[in-house]
């Protein structure tokens, strides 16, 4: 076994983590990606490593640190193919013939021809071993022992790049479970294929993360249950929480987007008039659909348009029922919020180590519409199903996802795979659920 050095140096990625480390943090929307990265950093800053943050520059809006831990803010190269844009060459080509090609829509065909020869040729270098994407001068000149990328994206293939050519070991942690199925994109696809190829280990979220993995990767992922997120790790964005609304309530949180699917929460309202609901709906960038949204839903249906994080964490305490319309997700942040407060989930999609199958954190619609609908409506008038769904959650957090047990395991896990790979040897890695506690539940 290679000899450690006194203190390990880590890189914590993830691009968009620059919003969430501002100052003005607590006015802008984020996600389950950048509190669980920050946690991770921050945990294992406590436990002797030298952690940075790696993150997007994004014109000079990073901070230089957060909470002692540096910031190394990168401006990626903007003229690049794995940046472009266009996540669907072929749409765009289509779209473009089937108008008429002429002087205005030539140039978005030929575009996007050219970005899906590109992606073409990524993977013919990917298959014989020779796909490189240019990498981070800013790591090259100050390399880390281990990097830790989460999420799949032309940033992070950047970040692997550099780490390949300084010797860094290389850990690549999945957000979500549809950036590891083939029905994504094309440029997507080639990213995650070259981050799991030279991936040195894979921290999964669930059992069935793994599992999503080639089988030539899975012996290389660790299953860690995500530590539940505590509001006194993150002071910036303490603000004065408004008080949740007295009367019973369903809440859903998420962007408007597909992936959260705000069209199934519209057709559950319509079908729930009974049942009041608190919606906080974020939207793209560049866009501002709140007006479309709150003359679309009912009356029923009280519409905030971003609340500031510790104002989210008291509408989800104070629910009655956490609703999840998500077509897909990793182990949703919303969910350990929600269970901690002992608040059910009711969820149409997504079912993370089948704990909501199992009246663990919630219930399961199985994909069903009317199926939620039961759900919900039974969550807010079953007060024995609800009492019993809210201890076991509770228990199940406190079990699986305590922060600080999480910060040990995946410390530890850490220092083995790096000192078998500094030992030239493929890591050979145990398959059981690293939750917060050493529970002896299986990963399969």
């Amino acid at each position: 076994m290679a000899v450690l050095p006194d203190q390990l140096r880590v890189d914590v990625s993830y691009p968009e983590l620059h919003a969430f480390l501002a100052p003005d943090a607590a006015t802008q929307p984020f996600g389950g990606a950048e509190v669980r990265a920050t946690l991770t950093g921050l945990l294992l800053r406590d436990r002797g490593f030298a952690v940075r943050f790696v993150v997007h520059a994004h014109r000079g809006r990073a901070p230089a640190s957060f909470d002692g831990v540096p910031v190394i803010a990168i401006d990626p190269p903007r003229r690049d193919w794995l940046d472009d844009a266009s996540h669907d060459a072929g749409r765009r080509v289509r779209a473009a013939v089937g108008r008429g090609l002429d002087a205005k829509s030539a140039p978005a065909a030929a575009a996007a021809l050219a970005w899906g020869a590109n992606t073409a040729r990524g993977w013919a270098r990917q298959g014989r071993g020779l796909f490189a994407p240019r990498p981070h001068p800013e790591l090259l000149a100050a390399p880390a022992d281990i990097t830790l990328c989460f999420f799949a994206s032309p940033f992070h293939a950047r970040t692997f790049a550099a780490a390949q050519r300084t010797g860094t070991t290389r850990i690549y942690c999945p957000t979500d479970d549809e950036q590891l199925r083939s029905r994504t994109d094309a440029r997507q696809r080639l990213i995650t294929r070259y981050l799991v190829r030279h991936a040195d280990g894979i921290l999964a979220q669930t059992p069935e993360q793994r599992r999503l993995l080639p089988e030539t990767a899975q012996a290389r992922a660790e299953v860690f249950f995500n530590p539940a997120p505590r509001l006194s790790w993150f002071p910036h964005l303490a603000q004065a929480a408004h008080p949740a609304p007295d009367t019973p309530y369903a809440l859903w949180i998420g962007r408007d987007n597909r992936h959260k699917n705000p069209a199934a929460l519209l057709a559950l309202a319509e079908a729930l008039p009974d049942v009041r609901f608190q919606a906080v709906m974020t939207h793209p960038a560049g866009q501002d659909t709140h007006e479309v949204w709150r003359d679309r839903l009912p009356a029923h249906v009280q519409l905030h348009r971003r609340v500031p994080f510790q104002d989210a964490a008291a509408l989800i305490e104070g629910a009655r029922v956490f609703v999840s319309t998500s077509r897909w997700e990793g182990f949703a942040n919303t969910f350990l919020q929600a269970a901690a407060a002992g608040v059910p989930v009711a969820s149409l999609h997504v079912d993370p180590a089948k704990l909501l199958s199992r009246e663990v954190l919630g219930r399961f619609a199985a994909h069903d519409p009317t199926r939620l609908q039961s759900d919900v409506r039974r969550l807010m008038v079953d007060d024995e199903l609800h009492a019993r769904i809210g201890r076991r959650a509770r228990a199940h957090v406190e079990q699986h996802h305590d922060p600080d047990r999480y910060g040990d395991a995946l410390a530890g896990w850490l220092r083995r795979v790096y000192a078998t790979r500094r030992g030239r040897r493929r890591p050979r890695l145990d398959t059981r659920v690293r939750g917060a506690a050493q529970s002896g539940q299986r990963g399969d």
